[in-house]
Parts: C-alpha cells; sequence; structure tokens
C-alpha cells in the first residue's frame, strides 16, 4: 500500500498543535469553514483510525503526529502501530514504528487463532500449542514462549 507523504514539518507545526498526553491534535488557525483555533483536528473514520484532511489531502492521524515528534515521514517499508491495539489512541507513547509482519503479531485474535503460523490456542489445554506440518512441538503458557519454542525449532531443523 503506497502511502501520501506527508506534509513538511513546517507546515504541520504552522497548522496543529499536538499534545502528547491526550494524543489529542488541534488546530492552531483558523481556516475557514469549519476548521478553528482550538478545535480538535480531524475524526475518527469506519476503521477506528483518526484521519485528518490538510491541503484537502486525508492523512492518518498517527503519521502526522510521528512525523511532527520525531521531525520525519515513517520508513517506507515500516508502518505505525498502536502497541495497545486502540486505533484512536494517538499518545506517541502508544505509537512505534515497526515492520509490517511485526505489527501483525500485535493483532487481537480469534479464540484459537493466533495469527502466527505453526502457534494455536487450545482452550482445553489452557495453552498455546506449536506444531509445525503434523508433529506436535510443544504447549506454551504463553504466546511468547510458543514464538520463542517455535523459533528454536525453526533454528535446529535449519
Amino acid at each position: 500500500m503506497s502511502l501520501l507523504p506527508l506534509p513538511s514539518i513546517e507546515l504541520l507545526n504552522e497548522l496543529l498543535e499536538y499534545n502528547p498526553d491526550t494524543g489529542v491534535l488541534r488546530w492552531k488557525v483558523s481556516r475557514g469553514g469549519h476548521i478553528r483555533a482550538g478545535k480538535v483536528a480531524g475524526g475518527k473514520e469506519g476503521s477506528g483510525y483518526i484521519h485528518i484532511m490538510i491541503m484537502k489531502k486525508a492523512y492518518k492521524a498517527h503519521r502526522v503526529i510521528w512525523k511532527m515528534v520525531y521531525g520525519n515521514d515513517p520508513d517506507v517499508d515500516k508502518v505505525i502501530d498502536h502497541i495497545n491495539q486502540v486505533r484512536d489512541d494517538n499518545r506517541i507513547c502508544n505509537l512505534r514504528c515497526v515492520s509490517p509482519s511485526e505489527n501483525i503479531l500485535n493483532k487481537s485474535f480469534t479464540p484459537g487463532i493466533t495469527g502466527i503460523s505453526n502457534i494455536t490456542w487450545e482452550e482445553r489445554n489452557k495453552a498455546y500449542r506449536v506444531r509445525v506440518s503434523r508433529k506436535h512441538i510443544g504447549y506454551c503458557k504463553t504466546l511468547e514462549e510458543a514464538k520463542d519454542l517455535l523459533q528454536r525449532y525453526n533454528d535446529d531443523e535449519m
């Protein structure tokens, strides 16, 4: 997915004010219509993310915030992840720049499905089961332990 390059840091800082404690962007200047200085910038879309219109283009607020705080666009091969999985929680302490595969690991899951190949949750055993093809590797109490076990198994097989 190709994302629009963000506006310059100068323009963002001219138009917007960011509160890192609340994660809220506010307009610094009135721009006609319903945009007034001090008003919360952007709105929640159906996806749960906050989107903001700047110069007639829509941007995800968490990407704008990342640039305002760190001074540059997120790496082209990275995404901004909401650590707590709350898509409109744009506090900087809740945002991190990660690879798409790391982002996928931070998803809630359907019972039994972890989103990680070869690892499933078994309610009956109250444990994560690691299995490669039809070979049972082991049970683990936490997903982290299961990922570590799978990694060790894969390392040994190579």
